[in-house]
């Protein structure tokens, strides 16, 4: 069938517009479409001189600024094609005007799209109505469609307030499926991808197949992820298949959406659910709302799909879905390729789950299959905790009541999976079933599981009441269930009676604790911690040094960011992007001063800066004022250092490989220290450590790691005092935790193998100035050989308790930093030896 498309191309000039000047001063034009009264042998430049259809358009040059306004009640029966390059600061827009229902563009039949945004910036398309209803179904026809093809970034688009509905596209996605709004990105001639793509306040109805759909590609190698998408405040309705469905986004918000009412239409063969990201990263999916969902397979509310890594899926609510809650998969069939990294480190906390799993029919797939949990394939890391999950009674027998379900999709099992403080309530039916399968590493801890309103599990722990639990799911709106459900965990049973070592362990916020390579100080019947604030996806020091304050070691309050970055001074040594490691804070009584000591690189310097940094605060939970950085005891000699050491003429230069025998006497005999003598000795990997006449001792590796210093601090404990000692030179050891028992000085440290694991190592002198001597490895027992797969960062004295000490180290996460884990466990004695052995949960009585 042949029909007019009307194409829109808008210029941008070189010349000012008035986008930021007040309404009299706005130099843009505005251009007014009227199908009703209005005629194309107007000047379109006025309302009573509207144009009737688009024909106009195309004797037109528009300019930043300008204005396209479709009279509300009109009718347009072309698709309209846009291409639009605003600026930053003037952007275009096409909206409506008048009063009545908005503007209509009903596409022609076997039209692919009634709207077509294509290579596009700075583009506002809000307050329209669009159809697009053909004859016979055609796959691949949407309601609008936003283009970026060899186009490079597309920038700053808006969708808002469209009411699109009536799309009737294939039912079956390998033929392309259908859409109310697809979203495509691409380009065999320039990697072509989306910055500030926004869309919300949108209705979207009756679209066949998905509601909110991209089309990009998923290879790892094409190039950068589209940024700063945000999809919010939509509402879907009777859309049988896919409901929101990112792909190659980083960042991605999905916030406060509504989908409902999904038709049973689609045939067995196909699988859909609500909200769901496929080959993206840090994708926040959070306040959404998904009922109703009833594809023949899958047809979950929500999921973590292909490809994706740090996944969080946070506040929802979920419930009558034919699927069950959440879907976390992925095909080990294709592992390993460009397009299929694995799907890592998803987060799943504080959803409500209400009668997910209801299908009462078996499937094609795997017959009567309706697990609320279904986590399948090579999926690594999978943190589900702090959910509320409510199942009523099934229509039969036969439907599928297993909470969780793992499967092997392309033969493997998921990996790390970690079940905690979830509460799995059954009502007028039997208890549903945890089915792990054969999965790996699979940890679940303090779960409770109620029937029928008694408490199947952990009953001597949990008396809370069932109504508790009744005003959560009967709260009128998702923010007062949520509100309900924060508080909920947070009440006294869901506290923490035990250390439980490698677990999550989650702070007073439900947010697993960030304070990596921390350590801790007790002030005032309060003890507070202090490590490095990790983010995702790079240990460099984004946010700054993060304090938790506990009055019983168990359960942690977040004090906030105690030393933050430097956000807009490149020369400031704290700059957002430096290295911050190690923080530790000691109390100097006569100051009443907090003094904070820090391992800090130099931004874009890697690790050549091997710098200490100092800050102070009145407060022991901060904020804390940086004061300066610098390389301790320039022009100083160690106190073991002899004179004969310290003249000698060997360098570095004299060396062209290292690790040979002659090259580690020179550095036994301070070949580093006399290179680093007038600028100041290295110190990398630190504690700090008051002794009992209040005197302050920098622990610290130094001379390229090779070296551990031990060197004593001025009275206000800011400086140094220019006497300090060298422990194992030439040992390469990193990591030091430092304390004393029965008066005499422990060390621990590690060897040097970047963020694997390596056996801990010890040391003993009977004074902080040696002579030290080596006693082996404290940690014993399976895994003791690695350290439980953790390095050490501090020693804590119980304070209370004489003689109990806790070793504290961190299990580091290099592919998903915040998610490091931290390994504390007890210290005994055998003899004058420390001991260290793992336990999976203890208590310090």
């Amino acid at each position: 069938m042949n029909f007019k498309i009307i194409s829109l191309s808008i210029l941008v000039t070189m010349l000012m517009c008035g986008c930021g000047l007040s309404t009299e001063e706005k130099e843009g034009t505005n251009y007014y479409f009227d199908s009703i009264d209005g005629s194309d042998e107007n000047n379109g430049l006025s309302e009573g001189k509207a144009w009737k259809s688009f024909g106009n358009i195309d004797n037109i040059q528009l300019k930043a600024g300008d204005s396209i306004l479709l009279r509300r009640g009109s009718v347009f029966g072309d698709r309209l094609e846009i291409t639009a390059q605003g600026r930053s600061d003037c952007g275009i827009v096409v909206d409506a005007y008048g009063s009545g229902n908005k503007p209509c563009i009903s596409a022609p039949d076997s039209s692919l799209f009634a709207v077509q945004v294509k290579n596009s910036d700075y583009l506002t398309v809000q307050n329209l109505e669009i159809i697009n209803t053909g004859t016979s179904r055609l796959p691949g026809r949407t309601g609008i469609k936003v283009l970026s093809e060899n186009h490079g970034i597309s920038r700053s688009i808006t969708l808002n307030a469209l009411d699109i509905h009536d799309v009737n596209g294939s039912l079956v996605k390998n033929e392309g499926g259908g859409s109310g709004i697809l979203i495509v990105s691409g380009g065999e001639e320039k990697a072509s991808l989306y910055d500030s793509l926004l869309i919300e306040n949108c209705v979207i109805r009756r679209c066949e197949r998905n509601a909110i759909i991209w089309s990009a590609p998923s290879d790892r190698d094409y190039g950068r992820y589209s940024t700063n998408t945000i999809v919010r405040k939509n509402m879907i309705e009777e859309v049988p298949g896919d409901g929101i469905v990112p792909i190659a986004c980083d960042g991605a918000v999905i916030e406060y959406n509504v989908m409902r009412n999904c038709p049973d239409v689609l045939s067995p063969d196909e699988a859909a659910a609500g909200i769901w990201p496929w080959s993206c990263d840090n994708t926040l999916i959070q306040f959404n709302e998904v009922s109703g969902h009833n594809a023949k397979w899958d047809g979950q509310g929500f999921d973590a799909d292909y490809n994706c890594r740090n996944t969080i899926i946070q506040y929802n609510y979920s419930h009558d879905n034919a699927g069950g809650f959440l879907l976390v998969c992925n095909d080990g069939n294709s592992l390993g390729k460009p397009w299929n990294i694995g799907t890592l480190n998803t987060t799943v906390r504080y959803n409500i789950s209400v009668n997910d799993g209801i299908r009462n029919y078996p499937t094609k797939q795997a017959g009567w299959f309706t697990p609320v949990f279904h986590i399948t394939g090579p999926v690594e890391n999978t943190m589900i905790y702090n959910n509320l999950i409510v199942q009523h009674p099934k229509e039969s027998d036969s439907i599928d009541n297993r909470i969780l379900k793992m499967g092997d999709w392309g033969n493997k099992w998921p990996e790390k999976t970690q079940l905690q403080n979830n509460v799995f309530c059954t009502v007028g039916g039997s208890s549903g079933s945890l089915d792990f399968g054969s999965d790996r590493n699979t940890s679940e801890v303090n779960n409770v599981f109620v029937v029928d309103k008694k408490f199947s599990r952990n009953n001597k722990r949990f008396d809370f009441s069932f109504q508790k639990i009744s005003e959560i799911i009967e709260a009128k709106t998702l923010k007062d269930k949520i509100d309900l459900l924060k508080n909920f965990f947070g009440c006294e049973e869901f506290k923490y009676q035990a250390f439980h070592p490698g677990e999550l362990w989650l702070d007073n916020n439900g947010e697993h604790i960030n304070a990596h390579g921390g350590g801790i100080m007790f002030y005032d019947g309060i003890y507070y911690w202090f490590g490095e604030h990790k983010s995702a996806n790079t240990s460099a020091a984004l946010i700054g040094v993060r304090c938790y304050s506990s009055e019983d070691l168990y359960n942690w309050k977040d004090e906030g960011v105690a030393l933050p970055v430097v956000k807009n001074n490149p020369s400031s040594p704290i700059t957002k992007g430096c290295t911050i490691e190690r923080p530790k804070v000691i109390y100097n009584k006569e100051t009443k001063q907090f003094v904070m000591f820090f391992h800090l690189e130099l931004k874009g310097q890697v690790y050549d800066a091997a710098k200490v940094g100092i800050a102070t605060s009145k407060s022991p939970a901060g904020p804390y004022s940086f004061i300066k950085a610098l390389r301790p005891n320039a022009g100083k000699w160690p106190v073991n250092m002899t004179e004969e050491q310290q003249t000698m003429d060997v360098t570095i230069a004299d060396f062209k490989e290292w690790w040979t025998p002659e090259w580690r006497k020179a550095v036994e005999d301070g070949l580093f220290v006399r290179r680093d003598f007038s600028g100041g000795q290295m110190s990398r990997d630190m504690t700090l450590f008051v002794d009992d006449d209040g005197k302050a001792y920098h622990i610290y590796s130094s001379e390229e790691n090779l070296t551990i210093h031990i060197a004593e601090l001025t009275k206000d404990y800011l400086g140094y005092t220019g006497k300090y000692t060298r422990l194992f030179p030439g040992g390469h050891n990193e990591a030091p935790a430092i304390f004393k028992h029965n008066n005499k000085y422990y060390l621990i440290t590690s060897g040097c193998t970047g963020w694997d694991p390596n056996p801990a190592r010890s040391a003993v002198a009977s004074t902080i100035w040696g002579p030290w001597e080596m006693i082996g490895n404290p940690c014993v027992g399976k895994g003791g050989e690695l350290t439980f797969n953790s390095q050490s960062t501090f020693v804590l004295p119980v304070q209370g308790q004489n003689d109990k000490y806790i070793f504290m180290g961190d299990r580091w996460n290099p592919g998903y930093h915040i998610d490091g884990r931290y390994i504390w466990l007890p210290i005994t004695f055998s003899g004058e030896k420390p001991v260290v052995k793992w336990q999976d949960y203890w208590k310090l009585q």
